[in-house]
């Protein structure tokens, strides 16, 4: 699912950091493409959704996102090498995932400031100006991948904020400042 050339590999984490709770190593096995038997896991992964015209212009709307109603969990965007670049969690997946798309979370979505912060810290002369939402994600963000915890409950929100924090902490998302 992710690049396997990121900035660490599966067998590195699981050898570095052996200690990790096991439906962490079993996230990131599932996230890596690795082949192991996860018995009795509470959460499940979505297959890769092409971050495409559609899924931009219907936003919440989009059928793809109708697995993830009333659930927390965690979202990963990706660019068009699969290398994750930005990493979220929320108690309700879809409602955040449509307000990351329609670039409004008090005037603009995280990620969307955080590209327009990051990028111009490469390029001073880049504009943003003129350019849509769409033109934006298509440049910058390609497919998305969510790890779904069920139901929106305390644990479940618990759960999803602390792998948001263990998955960026390894693959060092460029967009999450």
């Amino acid at each position: 699912m992710v690049n396997q050339e990121i900035l660490i590999s599966y067998k590195e984490i699981i050898n570095k950091y052996y200690n990790l709770d096991e439906e962490i190593k079993c996230i990131l096995a599932k996230l890596y493409g690795e082949n192991i038997n996860c018995v009795d896991k509470n959460f499940n992964i979505s297959k890769v959704i092409a971050v495409d015209e559609n899924l931009i212009e219907k936003k919440i709307k989009d059928e793809r996102l109708n697995d993830f109603i009333g659930k927390a969990g965690v979202y990963i965007f990706l660019d068009n090498k699969m290398n994750p670049v930005y990493i979220g969690y929320s108690s309700t997946i879809r409602q955040r995932l449509g307000y990351q798309l329609k670039g409004l979370t008090h005037g603009v979505s995280t990620l969307l400031k955080n590209i327009k912060t990051i990028e111009k810290l490469f390029d001073k002369n880049l504009k943003f100006e003129g350019k849509s939402i769409k033109d934006i994600f298509n440049e910058y963000i390609s497919f998305l991948i969510v790890i779904d915890y069920g139901k929106k409950d305390e644990e479940n929100v618990k759960l999803a904020k602390s792998l948001e924090t263990i998955l960026i902490s390894l693959f060092n998302s460029k967009y999450n400042l």
